[in-house]
């Protein structure tokens, strides 16, 4: 349930890709062939000021940003269209993108590997 719990965090936090002030650059690290960030994204166009910092939450397809913490008003409850991430309606900061539902395999396969390999009780 952990690593379920660490892959949602991943993919609602992140740009699931990179100073105590929010920033547009990280050099990222790589992982399975992918660069991601080490840091979520914040406001659109900037990674929150610190690894551990959740950035912001995006829904699907959509710019607008809520915390990750506090009440959320606004929310948007139509369905978005699209099953890829619009480039106008990016929320990453220059050079990096949200990623693919491959590149989020890449990064996610591992654990279920590591799992299926444990020994049988």
């Amino acid at each position: 349930m952990k690593k379920i719990t660490l892959i949602m965090a991943i993919i609602f936090a992140y740009a699931m890709f990179v100073t105590a002030q929010t920033s547009t650059t990280d050099t990222g690290v790589l992982i399975n062939g992918v660069t991601w960030a080490t840091r979520n994204v914040d406001m659109p166009g900037t990674f929150a000021a610190m690894p551990q910092n959740a950035g912001m939450f995006y829904q699907w397809n959509r710019k607008k940003a809520w915390p990750a913490t506090g009440e959320v008003t606004h929310w948007d409850a139509t369905i978005p269209e699209g099953d890829t991430w619009a480039k106008a309606n990016d929320p990453c900061p220059k050079g990096w993108r949200v990623p693919t539902p491959n590149e989020i395999s890449t990064l996610i396969s591992p654990i279920f590997a590591a799992d299926n390999q444990s020994p049988s009780k």
